[in-house]
C-alpha cells in the first residue's frame, strides 16, 4: 500500500492563494502611492488621507493573513486536511 498522502499540487495551492495575494499587492501599491504623494508634498495629510491609509494597511494585513490561512487540501494518514488553517498556526 502506498503511504504517500494524496494532496493537491503546490501550484494549485498558489493558484488558490493568488486572489488574496493580488489584493495584498494592490493595498501595498496604494500605500506606496500615498507615501510618495506625502513625501513629494503633493498631498496634505488630512482626515480623508488618514482613513485611506488606515484602510490600506488593514486591507494589506487581512489579505496576507487570508492567503496564509489556505491549507494544502488532501488526504493524509491522520485524516482529511481542512481547507483553512486555524489562526494559531499562521502566527
Amino acid at each position: 500500500m502506498n503511504n504517500l498522502p494524496i494532496t493537491i499540487s503546490k501550484r494549485r495551492l498558489w493558484l488558490f492563494r493568488a486572489p488574496t495575494l493580488a489584493a495584498a499587492g494592490v493595498c501595498g501599491a496604494g500605500l506606496v502611492l500615498v507615501s510618495m504623494l506625502l513625501i513629494g508634498k503633493i498631498a496634505v495629510f488630512d482626515k480623508n488621507l488618514g482613513l485611506s491609509l488606515t484602510a490600506l494597511v488593514l486591507g494589506l494585513i487581512a489579505a496576507t493573513v487570508m492567503a496564509l490561512r489556505l491549507n494544502q487540501r488532501g488526504i493524509f494518514r491522520q485524516g482529511f486536511a481542512p481547507p483553512i488553517k486555524p489562526l494559531s498556526e499562521v502566527f
